[in-house]
């Protein structure tokens, strides 16, 4: 299993790290959502925004390392935004590239 696929695995599978991060009670996880021609989605979550009460929406793409930031922000975020605008949106990724203990969150908008 890839480094990728093992830190999706992480971290669907601890939804308490997701809920800290992201700052909402997850009520539902998606994983690999297919957008067709656009690619997929890596995690998609669910819940209620831990401030406003409110339902939220977020969409976490993970990768290896912080190295692959800047293409997903060129290539990946603009068709994430256009179909869920107001979805959160976060990167995950390995601070080593190459652990699951060391994931790191970053909202991106």
């Amino acid at each position: 299993m890839s480094l990728h696929d093992l830190l999706i695995k992480t971290i669907i599978n601890s939804p308490v790290v997701l809920e800290s991060n992201l700052g909402m009670q997850v009520s539902k996880i998606t994983h690999k959502i297919s957008l067709g021609k656009n690619g997929d989605i890596d995690i998609k979550v669910d819940g209620i925004n831990s401030l406003t009460h409110e339902p939220c929406l977020a969409i976490v793409e993970v990768k290896t390392h912080d190295g692959l930031i800047p293409h997903y922000l060129r290539k990946q975020l603009p068709k994430y935004q256009e179909r869920y605008p107001d979805a959160m949106q976060y990167v995950a990724y390995s601070l080593s590239g190459k652990s699951t203990q060391d994931i790191a969150f970053k909202r991106i908008r």
